[in-house]
């Protein structure tokens, strides 16, 4: 949809709109070129400290209602003053979000399918925590790098991870992928804090140098969910290494060959550190990851993924699996996050000490207090 430099737009409560030239029902928030309304935006924007962008508004001069579907570039930059950012249904499209030293909780809508602008989220320092939408689909190569963002859950229609994307972050500590297909080059490099990284089924392709310096990283999940599909990964991935690997594929992946010989980046850290890695494989496979290239140098377990309980950290408080549900062995208020085990989101709650949480049957990544465990519900 168009919304051309020049086009008819209108002020309305600190915000410009613009009026797209296709249809005419519709408009984004963007910087007017008008000095006197720049100004007028320039100084709401700088005292705002919760912004809602509304899903329709209304000229007062036409008396017409429009539906809001963007927000244009720098309109979420640079904001000292913000704390809460609400987009409302609706909104399609948004151009950055940036540089908001104030700003910890940002509430996106269902609608939204792309996220322009590089450096997305940098230089938010309380903003710790985000929920992506289901929807989105589009980002910008450098997306979310040089955050303060703790733990990143990609959303399930996001099938391209680009370039540099989810890097330069000192506090990230989780990432996991939902529906991600593709994941290119120096993505989840300079992670100093990160411990798990958790792929889905979706996963195709992992290009060369996607996961370097993260020295703290400890576990790594492909939930293939006994998959026969072959996933590709460059040899350069994972030169940092992992303590424990998941690989829920009745076929191993396929590890490329190195670009040059003398490279430095090699595959978790290279052969004389492959024998230290414990690598987990579905129940009956471990003589196909022994023939494996690569993968058999590994320090090989069969697994009964449906139902196997694996502590996935070792110095975790305990979780009791109840019937029906879990409870967390705590003394105080504790807030857990629960997954299911490709990654997504289930459960998001604070419990009593020694509250039990009802879950479904079936097979859960448990976060608390900075620590995980997965579990089986029965």
């Amino acid at each position: 949809m168009a919304f051309a430099s020049g086009a008819e737009g209108f002020m309305k409560y600190g915000l410009y709109y613009q009026i797209s030239e296709d249809t005419k029902k519709a408009v984004s928030v963007e910087m007017p070129e008008d000095i006197n309304d720049k100004n007028e935006m320039t100084e709401f924007l700088n005292n705002v400290e919760m912004l809602t962008i509304p899903a329709t508004v209304t000229d007062d001069a036409s008396g017409k209602t429009y539906h809001v579907i963007s927000v244009g570039n720098g309109v979420l930059i640079g904001l000292p003053n913000i704390t809460t950012l609400t987009l409302s249904e609706g909104i399609e499209t948004i151009d950055g979000i940036g540089g908001c030293p104030e700003l910890s909780y940002i509430e996106f809508p269902e609608t939204l399918t792309a996220i322009y602008g590089m450096f997305t989220f940098s230089e938010t320092p309380k903003l710790k925590t985000i929920k992506l939408p289901d929807s989105l689909e589009i980002v910008d190569n450098f997306f979310m790098m040089n955050t303060n963002l703790t733990e990143i859950v990609l959303p399930q229609n996001l099938k391209m991870l680009p370039n540099y994307s989810l890097s330069d972050n000192p506090d990230l500590e989780t990432v996991t992928f939902q529906g991600t297909e593709d994941i290119l080059s120096f993505t989840l490099c300079n992670l100093p804090k990160l411990k798990k990284i958790i792929y889905s089924k979706a996963l195709e392709n992992i290009e060369g140098a996607s996961i370097c310096h993260a020295p703290a990283l400890e576990e790594v999940w492909f939930n293939g969910n006994g998959s026969a599909k072959q996933v590709h990964i460059a040899f350069q991935c994972f030169e940092c290494g992992a303590k424990r690997i998941y690989c829920n594929y009745t076929t191993p992946p396929e590890v490329g060959k190195p670009y040059l010989p003398e490279s430095s980046a090699k595959f978790f850290r290279g052969e004389e550190w492959w024998p230290e890695i414990d690598l987990y494989v579905p129940r009956g496979y471990k003589e196909v990851y022994a023939e494996a290239q690569y993968w058999g140098r590994m320090n090989i377990h069969e697994m009964n993924f449906q139902n196997d309980i694996q502590t996935t950290e070792t110095d975790t408080p305990g979780i009791t699996v109840a019937p029906g549900g879990i409870i967390v062995n705590r003394a105080l208020p504790s807030e857990i996050k629960v997954y299911n085990i490709d990654g997504k989101l289930y459960t998001r709650q604070t419990l009593a000490p020694q509250e039990h949480l009802p879950l479904p049957a079936g097979i859960y990544i448990v976060h608390n207090n900075g620590n995980a465990h997965k579990v089986v519900v029965k």
